[in-house]
């Protein structure tokens, strides 16, 4: 009977493993291995023992034990009875190789593995020897001596097996319709023998000989069995029809569907057995169908064999169980190679005698059990020696024990595998993270074979027990799976051994790679997520490990910036609409990385070709990359190990230290897990200091929507519900989200997205916001700019725009932004703008117009812009909030600046001087006005236009009659009460500039004094009046006058909610509400006069007011009113007795509760003509009150004795609140202060002088005081003198302040009068010092210089200027600092110098030159003579604005297109010209510009495409060192590289080419890959093809075309011209030719068709023959064919050659 078994799959990931793999070994216990590859009986002898360390010496060899799969093994120890091992014992066992045994764990069904014979992994067993304290251990004993041959019947047979098997051919088991294996281990997956077809080589099917000698016939039947799976072809499953014969008898005929896995076992009649056994299997089908194949595993049989050996040295058997207590095997011919033979019964461990007979037989009694018996024959000389014993540890013989590691941890976090070759950089690896606070445990990887795999080299379950063991049976909680090596997967054929089983470090799972699949299912939650956080670095040695940690640690150390907020998205596809597809994607995991706490800033590539590669080298994408980005997705194809938009190798990446994660959605690119070549994920990931920190790819076919689903979920975990996890729980997580076994390709995509990363690592994240107001360049590169890039006066506003960025977490804060604006002018006050942030996830630019205050605004505005001013965002740093920056402003405008305003000159012809705002400014008319009157208007005006460039102008009396004539007109003041005030003025010309923008200035001219002084009104009113008004017109001030507004409002009701709204506010704050007594009463509050405020109810006296107790006042409701009773007379007395007594211009208020009663009160009683006059007094309507209903509510409002001040309200109908609004009081302030600008700087202050005038004669309660502040460097003041009377002098004020302290003063005058409230009058206040040196940027002292704005990219610009002193007095070396500032606001250079010192009136030469090789755009330069900052001190000076000067120019960068080329041996080849192959390749790049040279290699970038490759990379980068590079010399701007290879292949190659000038301007078109690209082909043999002559026919003269290959040129070559009878008529030489090179040749000789004499030939046919010779050798002649109409390709030689001789025509 045929027994067929056919496995039905359900795919379930969740695999059971019964025995605990580690539960056979005692850590206390040393432990010693050695490897097994063949099956059969070991001997162990003393001195490998001692050889391999064991101390056997010292150990009682009943105490060995050994191990294998886990399980002891029987053992025979020669001589152990005697406690001793001595020098002849040894040790003895039967051992077997490994085979599939232990594969089924891998399964989720045992009967799904395909070959039970084969391993997966290797062949190699081991087994491991120990020993103990035990003498009672597994021993093969010697069975009972028993000779007694003759009492017992010979057995007729044994049975016997032999099986057919191969690991050559590897299935992968089932498949998904795409054709690529399911992502668990499934039915039919291992190795197999062949395949079965219909067709083909196979047509007639496979046949299979096994050896079965010596069948006993008659015997029973035996059996044969064997397995088969189905295959599928393309994207669908057929049926297989499959037929199997044994010796030519039919035994199986069966057909089975798709990719079954079918196991076939059946009876093996003994008449079909003969000494062969012919197995045939073939497919049935009468119609060939390519797609029924079948692949057969192996074939096993038994049958019964006599026990005629016939010569075997070894033999296997199994012996039956026979009727007697003992077997007899009578076996002969047996070769035992002359030494004692040995039998043990493997089944009940025996060693049993076997003693030859007289007839050559050997006999042996084997104890019968009643069961059959495993038994092996074999003799001394074949027993096998152990090749090698080695402790299980590389320091110990001792195992590891891991769980005793952990447990001294306390706990286990990460978990790294790695292998032996890598346990130095691992343990760095280990290190590195136990510093970052995760516990670390190293595991070896040898140390997990041994003891979670039985030995087994790479087998995975041994990864898979391992963290079972850790978390079911030690119960312990890691997080992290990091796998550190190289892993092969099983379907390589060459991964069970050499190299390849090497290179495989660490394992993967499954056919394709599935690391996730390793710990899937180790717990009830999980299904296809694994158990932990895996990763893997498919390092191949400890370099490549060191390396990537080394990246991990830049990585990790990395501080918050820009680029980490930066995602690119590449997609791809093969047709637009799977570009549309792809495109879509892309933009929805836009939406989710943008909106999200990581804040996104998302670049967009799309693929716009349908080419299988699309390069994308943009400069953009380049500069992105390099500059750092966090994520790049890709979506698309991918080919060979590139994406379908290839983004350039690594290694060309310039990304030191900001290494993005690329997330790949395609197919395969993934795959780590090769052999024979470095997937893009390895190349991205092992690029040392370049590249990628971590790379998520499939190591399978990716299904588009299921890739879609994966990433999009992966998208929402990082960005948002997982933000700031590791990428390993991420990962983790995504898989848990989408995961449905259930669905093949969901699982496909779900266990092969490979994470080639440390699990650990955070993908760019942050705890905590972090906004910046600089950009990428950190503190260096302010992110302002302003609108329009130079301002000036001549515009109204302008706009500062802020790029606001968070590079931190993206909570959406609202928090406030400040812009404090600081104005040139020392003094003015700051301008600050709130604005309110909210919701910057990622960077906006924010915008502000300001105006540009023409009058204190021109000049060097600095701007403080705080984001977050008020701390509202807990972020992680604070430093980045804060930004000082600072805007020139220019003006057309011209300003007095000497005499300094209000000073004190000692000379009566006193010159002016005023600075343009721009000193560069163009030329113009300059009005100069000066008079005595400050309105310009007195007959003394006197004006002078002036002509000039920008600068400081001059009007000076020594030129100008008109300025001499008005001082001669004043005679010279010599008294300080009396000086001659001057006021003066300038404007630029009217005309085009909405007239005259006048700049005033005074002065005062006392003769031999110098200072400053106020001695007019007009020039106090530049002054800062506090609480004063000054009126120009009336010359004239007056206390300032303030109001206050005053609300109210009542009801007739008095119900709660009434009396909370029944109250009164002044400028809206409320003063009082609600009632403290219940009764009918009018609420009084009285406002002071003076400070208009309320009076208290308490601090005026008791004047019988019901909220005068302390129990009736109460804050807020009753403090600041006075409740009077309108409902009695007493009430009413005590109210008008307090009006009466309220001072006049009080302010008072009446307003009722619960009602007012006036009609009641004001006729008929004792007190109504009293109560009627102090109402009418006040100016109260009384007749309309005495009419007015009693409890409807009234308001009066008045100030006291002001009737016109009246204000009354009245309720129409008693129903609602009446309300008095905005009552106004007023009055003047009692006191004030004027305060002057800031005096000085001085070097020594000399006296004070000033006079006060009183308003009032004798006014006791006036006061007048100036008090002199010290002002130091920095603002801040400090009263030193105070109190001054009304008139005086102080002299040696230098002895009261240190003016090297106080280089300012600040004047004060304070006035106070409560009684007539009136200011008293500043007549003058004048101080004398001496005067500091002013300097000033004058370039009209330069001559022969302009300065320009616009400069070719790479020429300096030169920059030419004066500084003047300007003033009396010398200053000491001054300082000068420039700054460059770049078209993005990076300060590019910043230089300080120190010149020399500068006397009265001495001017200074200054230039500068400014490279402007690195410049482009728009840029500034800012130059500053004596700064604020700097090296060395800042002096001292009145102005600081004609100091500074901001000059805006432009570098015109270089836009032409650089001109490539490139020649082989000096000449330009054709596509496809046979060149030489050590040709000499120029290439060269030449510029246009003359300045920016040609010195960097990189500009240039030379590839080489190698013949005979399908490969889509074998595009080849050449290396610099690979060439020589010679840099342009300018101004010949060629740079030059020189390229000599020897090309020893045949073949068609291609050299491409790209470069760029320093101007990144391309040498080609900005969509070209390449541009320069050509083929050209080698042929190292040296050959011509046939020398032709064109055109033919001629008629003026032909020229001749022929290529030469191979490397040497032909010593000689010779053109023979003859008639058709063979008569020479011309020879041409070559040296006629001219010169010739390897490729195709044109002759520069043109033959004119004459003969060796000159003369012409006539016309007609001529022949000719070529002679040609190199090294004495003919030149071997090539063939060449030619495409013709008709299809066929005729040979040159044949179409117009006959035997060597070519035809030519003349015809003329």
């Amino acid at each position: 009977m045929i027994k067929r078994i056919i496995t039905i799959v359900f795919f379930l990931p969740l695999l059971a493993v019964s025995q605990i793999a580690n539960d056979w070994i005692n850590y206390d216990q040393n432990y010693f291995k050695f490897p097994i590859a063949k099956d059969g009986i070991y001997r162990v002898k003393f001195e490998q023992l001692i050889n391999s360390g064991i101390p056997i010496s010292t150990i009682d060899p009943r105490n060995l034990q050994l191990f294998a799969k886990g399980v002891e093994q029987a053992i025979y120890i020669q001589g152990e009875s005697d406690g001793s091992f001595d020098s002849n014992d040894f040790i003895e066992f039967y051992a077997e190789n490994n085979d599939g045994w232990y594969d089924h764990n891998l399964f989720s069904d045992s009967a799904h593995v395909l070959n039970p014979y084969v391993s997966m992994y290797t062949d190699t067993s081991f087994y491991y020897l120990t020993w103990n304290s035990s003498t009672s251990n597994k021993r093969m004993l010697d069975a009972e001596s028993d000779s007694d041959f003759d009492s017992y019947t010979p057995i007729d047979y044994v049975w016997r097996e032999e099986f057919l098997t191969s690991s050559g051919n590897f299935n992968s088991g089932r498949k998904t319709t795409a054709g690529r294996p399911v992502p668990e281990y499934s039915e039919g997956e291992g190795y197999f023998i062949n395949g079965l077809s219909p067709s083909g080589a196979v047509n007639n099917g496979r046949l299979y000989t096994l050896k079965t000698p010596k069948k006993f016939d008659g015997g029973p039947d035996g059996w044969i069995k064997t397995e088969m799976v189905g295959q599928m072809q393309g994207e669908s499953n057929y049926n297989h029809f499959t037929q199997i014969s044994v010796n030519d008898n039919e035994f199986y005929n069966d057909s089975f569907f798709g990719q079954e896995n079918v196991f076939v076992e059946g009876r093996l009649p003994i008449d079909w057995v003969g000494d062969e056994l012919r197995v045939r299997m073939k497919s049935i089908l009468s119609v060939r169908n390519t797609n029924d194949i079948v692949n057969v595993s192996y074939v096993h049989v038994r049958y019964p064999r006599v026990l005629s050996l016939g010569g075997e040295t070894e033999f296997l058997m199994y012996v039956p169980s026979g009727s007697e207590s003992k077997d007899l095997l009578v076996i002969s011919d047996y070769e035992n190679l002359n030494s004692s033979t040995l039998l043990y019964d493997l089944t009940t461990g025996s060693r049993i005698q076997v003693q030859p007979d007289l007839d050559n037989n050997l006999k042996a009694l084997v104890k019968n059990t009643g069961k059959e018996r495993k038994c092996y024959l074999t003799n001394v000389k074949s027993i096998r020696t152990v090749s090698s014993i080695q402790s299980v540890s590389k320091t110990s013989s001792k195992f590891i024990n891991y769980q005793k590691q952990i447990q001294d941890k306390g706990g286990v976090d990460y978990l790294l595998l790695t292998g032996t070759q890598l346990m130095s950089a691992a343990q760095d690896y280990a290190d590195y993270r136990e510093a970052n606070g995760l516990k670390t445990i190293v595991a070896d990887m040898d140390q997990l074979y041994d003891q979670f795999s039985f030995g087994i080299r790479k087998h995975p379950m041994s990864m898979r027990n391992f963290v079972d063991a850790i978390i079911n049976e030690w119960n312990f909680d890691p997080t992290y799976l990091f796998l550190c090596g190289k892993s092969i997967t099983a379907n390589y054929s060459n991964a069970r051994f050499g190299s390849a089983f090497e290179k495989n470090i660490v394992p993967t799972w499954s056919v394709l790679g599935s690391d996730v699949g390793i710990t899937q299912g180790l717990n009830d939650e999980s299904i296809l997520d694994p158990v932990l956080a895996t990763g893997r670095v498919a390092v191949n040695n400890e370099n490549e490990l060191r390396t990537y940690l080394n990246k991990v640690k830049q990585y990790e150390s990395a501080e918050p910036e820009e680029w980490m907020k930066q995602v690119l998205h590449f997609g791809g596809g093969s047709s637009e609409e799977e570009q549309a597809d792809f495109k879509d994607y892309l933009a929805d995991y836009e939406v989710l990385v943008e909106d999200s706490l990581f804040g996104g800033n998302v670049h967009t590539f799309l693929k716009n070709s349908s080419d299988p590669l699309q390069i994308n080298l943009s400069d953009s994408v380049e500069n992105l990359i390099n500059s750092g980005v966090s994520i790049m997705t890709f979506f698309g194809h991918s080919y060979g190990n590139n994406f379908d938009q290839s983004i350039d190798e690594p290694e060309n990446y310039e990304n030191t230290g900001k290494y993005p994660f690329i997330l790949a959605n395609s197919c395969l690119i993934g795959n780590i897990h090769t052999s024979g070549y470095s997937s893009g994920s390895e190349r991205f990931v092992l690029a040392e200091d370049k590249g990628a920190i971590g790379f998520l790819g499939s190591s399978s076919l990716g299904i588009a929507s299921y890739l879609k689903k994966y990433s999009q979920e992966f998208y929402e975990n990082f960005s948002t519900d997982f933000y700031g996890w590791p990428v390993g729980k991420v990962v983790q997580q995504t898989i848990k989200d989408m995961q449905d076994s259930a669905s093949v390709y969901n699982r496909d995509v779900a266990m092969h997205m490979t994470l080639h990363c440390d699990p650990a690592v955070i993908l760019n994240s942050h705890k905590k916001p972090d906004y910046t107001i600089y950009g990428k360049n950190g503190l260096t590169q302010p992110n302002v700019f302003f609108g329009p890039e130079q301002v000036s006066s001549e515009i109204d506003s302008f706009t500062i725009n802020l790029i606001l960025t968070n590079i931190g977490k993206a909570q959406g804060d609202t928090f406030q932004l400040n812009i404090t604006r600081d104005f040139p002018k020392l003094g003015f006050p700051d301008t600050t703008y709130v604005l309110q942030i909210s919701g910057l996830f990622y960077s906006d630019t924010i915008s502000i117009t300001m105006p540009v205050d023409k009058i204190n605004g021109v000049g060097l505005n600095r701007f403080r812009i705080n984001a977050d001013v008020l701390s509202e965002v807990d972020e992680l740093n604070e430093l980045n909030n804060i930004l000082d920056i600072d805007l020139f402003i220019n003006s057309s405008d011209i300003v007095p600046i000497y005499p300094y305003e209000f000073a004190v000159v000692p000379n009566s012809n006193t010159l002016l001087k005023a600075s343009t705002g721009d000193p560069y400014a163009g030329y113009s008319k300059y009005y100069f006005q000066i008079d005595t009157s400050n309105t310009f208007n007195s007959p003394s005006l006197t004006e002078e236009v002036i002509e000039s460039s920008g600068g400081v102008v001059e009007w000076a009396p020594n030129s100008s009659s008109n300025l001499t004539s008005f001082y001669n007109s004043f005679s010279s003041s010599t008294i300080l009460s009396k000086p001659q005030v001057f006021y003066w003025r300038v404007s630029a010309d009217s005309t085009g500039n909405n007239g005259f923008a006048w700049k005033e200035s005074s002065f005062q001219h006392v003769s031999g004094q110098k200072g400053w002084g106020q001695s007019h009104f007009h020039q106090f009113k530049k002054n800062q009046f506090l609480f004063i008004d000054y009126d120009y017109n009336n010359r004239t001030t007056s206390f300032t006058e303030q109001k206050k507004t005053l609300t109210a409002q009542t009801h007739l009701k008095a119900g709660f909610n009434y009396r909370a709204e029944t109250k009164y506010s002044i400028d809206n704050a409320q003063q009082c509400h609600h009632s403290m007594v219940w009764a009918d009463q009018f609420f009084i509050a009285v406002i002071d006069k003076n400070t208009l405020k309320p009076w208290h109810t308490q601090e005026h006296g008791n004047y019988g007011h019901n909220n005068y107790l302390d129990d009736k006042v109460q804050e807020a409701w009753s403090e600041y009113n006075f409740y009077f009773s309108n409902n009695s007379s007493k009430g009413l007395d005590s109210l008008m007795s307090f009006i009466e007594d309220v001072p006049d211009s009080n302010y008072v208020l009446f307003y009722s509760f619960r009602g007012n009663n006036c009609s009641k009160w004001l006729s008929g009683q004792p007190i109504s003509a009293e109560y009627d006059s102090l109402l009418t007094d006040i100016g109260a309507d009384v007749d309309s009150l005495k009419n007015y209903p009693a409890k409807y509510p009234y308001i009066l409002f008045y100030q006291k004795g002001n009737p016109l001040s009246v204000e009354e309200r009245f309720s129409p109908d008693g129903l609602d609140y009446i309300y008095l609004r905005d009552a106004v009081m007023k009055n003047n302030w009692i006191n004030g202060s004027i305060k002057t600008d800031l005096i000085g700087p001085s070097s020594n202050w000399g006296s004070l002088h000033w006079q006060l005038d009183e308003s009032e004669i004798a006014n006791p309660n006036d006061t007048a005081i100036i008090n002199v502040y010290g002002v130091d460097i920095n603002g801040v003041e400090t009263l030193i003198i105070d109190s001054l009377a009304l008139i005086g002098d102080l002299y040696g004020l230098n002895d009261s302040i240190d003016a090297s302290i106080y280089p300012y003063i600040r004047l004060e005058s304070f006035f106070a009068d409560d009684l007539f409230r009136t200011p008293n009058k500043i007549t003058r206040w004048q101080v004398l010092y001496e005067e500091i040196p002013e300097v000033a940027i004058n370039p009209l002292k330069v001559a022969d210089y302009t300065l320009i704005d616009s400069v070719e990219q790479g020429v300096d610009l030169l920059f030419i200027t004066a500084i003047e002193n300007i003033s009396g007095v010398a200053m000491d070396s001054i300082q000068v600092c420039y700054q460059i500032i770049d078209n993005l606001f990076n300060q590019v250079s910043d230089s300080c110098a120190l010149k020399n010192p500068l006397g009265p009136g001495e001017v200074l030469f200054d230039t500068i030159i400014i490279p402007t090789s690195t410049l482009n755009g728009n840029n500034s330069l800012r130059y500053e003579i004596n700064p604020f900052s700097g090296s060395n001190p800042w002096q001292l000076e009145q102005y600081h604005f004609n100091n500074i000067y901001s000059h805006q120019f432009n570098c015109v960068g270089d836009k032409q297109n650089p001109l490539l080329d490139v020649t082989f041996d000096g000449v330009h080849i054709l596509n496809g010209d046979i060149v030489n192959p050590n040709s000499n390749i120029i290439i060269t790049l030449d510029d246009e510009n003359q300045y920016l040279r040609l010195d960097d290699p990189s500009l240039i970038e030379v590839f080489i495409n190698f013949p005979n490759s399908t490969d889509e990379d074998s595009l080849v980068k050449l290396d610099i060192s690979e060439y020589s590079f010679l840099p342009a010399d300018l101004p010949k701007n060629k740079c030059t590289i020189e390229f000599n290879k020897s090309f020893d292949v045949d073949g068609i190659y291609e050299l491409k080419v790209r470069a760029t000038d320093k101007s990144s301007n391309l040498s080609g078109a900005e969509y070209e890959s390449f541009h320069y690209q050509i083929s050209f082909e080698i042929v190292t043999e040296s050959s011509i093809t046939q020398l032709i002559n064109y055109p033919n026919p001629f008629s003026t003269s032909t020229r001749f075309v022929f290529t030469l290959t191979g490397s040497e040129v032909p010593d000689k070559i010779l053109i023979q011209i003859m008639t058709i009878t063979g008569k020479v008529v011309r020879e041409i030489t070559q040296e006629e030719l001219g010169p010739i090179h390897i490729g195709k040749n044109v002759s520069e000789f043109a033959w004119d068709g004459t003969d060796n004499y000159g003369d012409k030939l006539g016309n007609g046919v001529y022949l000719y023959k070529v002679k040609i010779q190199s090294n004495f050798n003919d030149f071997e002649h090539r063939k060449i064919k030619l495409s013709t109409l008709d299809g066929q390709s005729p040979s040159l030689s044949k179409k117009y050659f006959k035997n060597g001789i070519g035809k030519m025509y003349i015809l003329r």
